[in-house]
């Protein structure tokens, strides 16, 4: 049998492709105003306005119902076009009904800022798209800030991928709170340094505009000295659900320090601070609400105190210090390929077992990954582990379906006696 040359593949895999856009049904009648045919026209039209010294290249995709992208605007050829020029490439990705869902930049090197500005007024035109990633696109600082002005103009992008894309300034916490659900930060040479600006945005901002759920900062230089910003964002915040810290230079002592904030722990002097300032300012709110007299905005400043862990129900005084619940909201923990050993996933273990004995099957860490410690011993009590979530949540699923038939059968019972009452009432009303 013959192996064809490199040239005949190629020319088989697009005469492929070619056959399959001829004959696919996923690709309604092109109209001008679908998105992808506005959107180029629309960049080209902001770009002209920031006298942009180039256009970038705009490549426009459909995703199928089968996860498969066609390229609708462009020839086949161009789909191997590669990075090589000083210009920026966008592919812009649409769905069936033509309207753009995700957006993804290339380019080699520093994106032109006025190209940049002219790109984040495109993309504030387009409502359906959730999704932005600007990965390997050597953003400096000037670009987070016009992205952070521009996420929190208007807030569709809920998912953003910056990855490799490492900033001097380390100035990535400006994206925390700009209504992200999703933020991708991998290989970006993040350090202590950055790592603490983000811990005190997360300290220091208001917890009623907190939406970010996952956060991802696998690959960075974050050492056994950033665990502790890590840990601080778990102690304050309740709103994070993952977090990825893949490939972090993470010893036993770092791990230690993570898992602290999984059960209760005692406030540091600026966490003490933070509550204190809190409270204050609760206080001074109070009483002027009381003269006012204001009854909503009583509520709403109790539900802001409420809502903060080191002031609310989870906080209490012990022993002289001020402790605080641990971290139950986050349900999934990533710290594979890191420099552990048997005691720090004995210490996950332990950790696991109290969580759940203090809060229950239905809170707390679900899902703990562990890859690449692979000893013996580490393989026994990553089997355990194991072991002990899928019990855990086996618990849950039973318990949450139980209460979900409760609810029903109350809800079905206090229906019936409506009923009935009404049916007596109007027996009597006949009978009269």
């Amino acid at each position: 049998m013959s192996i064809p040359s490199g040239k005949e593949r190629t020319v088989s895999v697009h005469s492929a492709r070619k056959k399959s856009r001829r004959t696919t049904s996923d690709i309604k009648t092109p109209d001008l105003r679908d998105d992808w045919k506005q959107f180029p026209v629309l960049f080209q039209k902001y770009c002209e306005a920031r006298l942009c010294p180039m256009y970038p290249k705009v490549y426009n995709f459909l995703e199928r119902d089968d996860g498969q992208f066609i390229q609708i605007d462009y020839p086949l050829s161009n789909m191997d076009y590669k990075t090589t020029e000083n210009k920026l490439v966008i592919y812009t990705y649409t769905n069936r009904e033509m309207n753009i869902r995700k957006t993804v930049c290339k380019c080699p090197h520093v994106i032109d800022t006025r190209m940049f500005f002219a790109l984040n007024q495109t993309l504030l035109n387009y409502s359906s798209m959730t999704c932005l990633k600007l990965e390997f696109c050597n953003i400096g600082a000037d670009h987070i800030i016009i992205l952070q002005d521009s996420l929190k103009t208007k807030n569709i992008i809920t998912e953003l991928s910056l990855v490799g894309n490492p900033i001097k300034e380390q100035s990535y916490y400006r994206l925390i709170y700009c209504g992200l659900k999703s933020l991708i930060l991998r290989f970006c040479e993040i350090t202590d340094r950055g790592l603490k600006k983000i811990a005190r945005e997360f300290l220091n901002h208001d917890s009623d505009f907190a939406t970010l759920i996952h956060l991802d900062l696998s690959s960075n230089m974050i050492f056994d000295e950033g665990c502790k910003y890590i840990a601080t964002i778990l102690k304050c915040d309740r709103t994070l659900q993952s977090i990825s810290l893949i490939d972090c230079k993470i010893t036993d002592v770092g791990c230690a320090t993570l898992i602290s904030c999984f059960n209760k722990f005692a406030l540091n002097f600026e966490e003490v601070y933070k509550r204190r300032t809190i409270r204050l300012e609760y206080l001074k709110q109070l009483q002027k609400v009381n003269v006012d007299k204001d009854e909503p905005e009583f509520i709403l400043l109790e539900n802001k105190i409420n809502r903060y862990p080191f002031t609310n129900h989870e906080s209490f005084a012990a022993e002289g210090e001020i402790f605080c619940m641990g971290n139950y909201t986050l349900i999934s923990l990533n710290i594979s390929h890191n420099n552990l050993t048997s005691s720090s996933l004995d210490l996950v273990l332990k950790s696991l077992v109290e969580q759940t004995e203090t809060f229950g099957n239905g809170k707390g860490l679900r899902r703990v990954i562990l890859e690449g410690q692979n000893t013996p011993e580490c393989e026994d009590i990553k089997s355990k582990i194991s072991d002990f979530l899928s019990s855990k949540n086996r618990k849950s699923q039973t318990t949450s379906s139980a209460e979900g038939s409760m609810r029903s059968r109350s809800s079905a019972e206090a229906h019936s006696s409506a009923h009935s009452a009404g049916f007596d009432k109007e027996e009597k009303v006949s009978f009269q």
